[in-house]
C-alpha cells in the first residue's frame, strides 16, 4: 500500500509540474503540493550559524496580533467594508487579453491549437478537484510515510493538543523570532491556527526561514509542518504587516509531516475535537482558553521556550459578519489575551469552540481576547467548496 500511495503522489506532482510548465497553473500550486510530502528534520544551516554563537542576536520584532474593535453586530460588516474593501470582492476580469508573441506558436496548425484549447478547458475544470484530492491524500495517508514509532503514546488532553509555533528568520547576522499558537484537531496531526501565523510557514522554502511546532513540557513533541490550507488573502505577504482587523478569513490548517530535531511521531496525536455548530456560543457560557503569550525579551532561550498559559472566563460578547451567524465571540480580561496566543484554543466542555484570533484592551485594564467560531470556519470553507471534514476526519 505505501508503494501505491507513493506512486499516486508522484503522478499528481508530475501532472502539476506539467501544468506549471504549460503556464496553466502557478509555481506555487506545484510547490505547495510538493511540500506536503517533504520531511525536514534538522535545522537549516543559515539558522544554525546564528544559534551556534555564544550570544545570538535576537531581533525583538515580528507581527503583532490583530485587534478587533468592540462594535455592534449591526455595524461590523460595514466596518469591514470600510477598512478592508478587498474582503468579499473580486476584481473583474478584462474583457479581452492581448495574445503574446510566440515564435513557437506559428509552428502549430489550427487544428492542433483547437485541440489544445479543449484540453486546457478540461484541465481547468478538473484542477480544483485534483488539488483537493492531493490535499486529502496528504491528510489521510501521510501517517503511513511517517516514521514507525509503535508504542509511543502522548496523553490525549487539551493541554497536550495546544502547541507552540515558532519561526526563526535570519536577517543578516541576527534572528527574528516569530511565535504563535496552534491546535491539533485530528489524531492524524492536522493543526488549526491563524492565517497570520501560518503565513510565515509559506516561506519555509527560504534557506533563512526555519519553523517548528513544539510543546514546552514534552521534547518529543517537536514537529515539522507544512501549510495544508490557507485563504488566498494571506498568500504573497498580502496581510503580513496588518496591525488591526476583524479576524475574518484569519485561519489556516497545517499538516505534521515529520519530526523535528528532538521529535518523535506518536501512534496517535493528542487532539481537541471541534464543535462546528454555534449552539454553545452564548453570552455567559463558561470557556477555557489556552495559548502561548510571547515574551519579546531579546533572549533566544526565553523567547523560544514559552509556557502554555491557561485561563477560564465567560463569553462576554458575540459578533457576526453577516447579521445571522455567530462568527466572533469575546472573553473577559485574561492573561492569555496577549501577542503570541493567536491560534490558541477556546474550549467548551472538552471540545474546541473557537480559535483565538485577536486581542484588544479593556476599559477596566488588561486585555480581552476574541475568537472566531468553528462554525464560521466551517461555513467559510463551504463557501470555497471545501468540507471541514477533510481536515478533522
Amino acid at each position: 500500500m505505501p508503494i501505491l500511495i507513493f506512486i499516486i503522489q508522484r503522478v499528481i506532482l508530475l501532472f502539476l509540474a506539467i501544468m506549471t510548465f504549460l503556464g496553466i497553473t502557478s509555481d506555487e500550486t506545484y510547490l505547495n503540493a510538493s511540500d506536503n510530502y517533504r520531511v525536514e528534520k534538522e535545522r537549516k544551516t543559515a539558522i544554525l550559524e546564528i544559534l551556534e554563537k555564544e550570544d545570538p542576536i535576537i531581533i525583538v520584532e515580528g507581527r503583532n496580533d490583530t485587534l478587533v474593535e468592540r462594535i455592534g453586530i449591526d455595524n461590523i460588516l460595514e466596518k469591514i467594508n470600510e477598512e478592508f474593501p478587498v474582503f468579499g470582492t473580486k476584481e473583474p476580469l478584462p474583457e479581452s487579453f492581448e495574445e503574446p508573441e510566440n515564435e513557437v506558436k506559428e509552428e502549430f496548425n489550427t487544428e492542433v491549437q483547437k485541440d489544445t484549447n479543449i484540453l486546457i478547458d478540461k484541465i481547468e475544470e478538473d484542477l480544483k478537484r485534483i488539488r483537493g484530492e492531493a490535499d486529502k491524500l496528504a491528510i489521510e495517508k501521510k501517517e503511513e510515510s511517517l516514521p514507525n514509532t509503535s508504542n509511543f503514546v502522548i496523553s490525549n488532553t487539551a493541554y497536550n493538543a495546544v502547541v507552540n509555533i515558532v519561526c526563526l528568520e535570519r536577517i543578516n547576522n541576527s534572528l527574528s523570532v516569530i511565535t504563535g499558537s496552534g491546535i491539533i484537531i485530528s489524531p492524524k496531526g492536522t493543526i488549526l491556527t491563524n492565517g497570520h501565523v501560518a503565513q510565515h510557514l509559506l516561506n519555509q522554502k527560504n534557506e533563512n526561514m526555519d519553523c517548528e511546532v513544539k510543546h514546552p513540557n514534552n521534547p518529543s513533541m517537536n514537529y515539522r509542518v507544512t501549510v495544508l490550507y490557507i485563504p488566498n488573502i494571506w498568500k504573497g505577504n498580502k496581510m503580513l504587516n496588518l496591525q488591526h482587523g476583524t479576524g475574518e478569513n484569519d485561519y489556516a490548517f497545517l499538516s505534521i509531516v515529520g519530526p523535528g530535531p528532538t521529535g518523535k511521531i506518536p501512534d496517535s496525536f493528542p487532539y481537541i475535537s471541534p464543535i462546528t455548530s454555534s449552539g454553545g456560543i452564548k453570552v455567559g457560557n463558561d470557556i477555557l482558553m489556552l495559548g502561548y503569550p510571547s515574551k519579546n525579551s531579546g533572549v533566544y532561550k526565553i523567547d523560544t521556550n514559552l509556557p502554555l498559559i491557561t485561563d477560564t472566563s465567560l463569553i462576554t460578547d458575540v459578533f457576526t459578519f453577516n447579521k445571522i451567524s455567530k462568527d466572533i465571540f469575546s472573553s473577559g480580561v485574561s492573561p492569555v489575551a496577549k501577542q503570541g496566543s493567536s491560534g490558541g484554543a477556546v474550549v467548551d466542555e472538552g471540545r474546541l469552540l473557537g480559535l483565538i484570533v485577536t486581542t484588544n484592551a479593556h476599559e477596566s485594564g488588561g486585555n480581552i481576547l476574541n475568537a472566531i467560531s468553528l462554525s464560521y470556519i466551517k461555513n467559510d470553507l463551504a463557501d470555497n467548496g471545501v468540507s471541514i471534514n477533510t481536515f478533522i476526519e
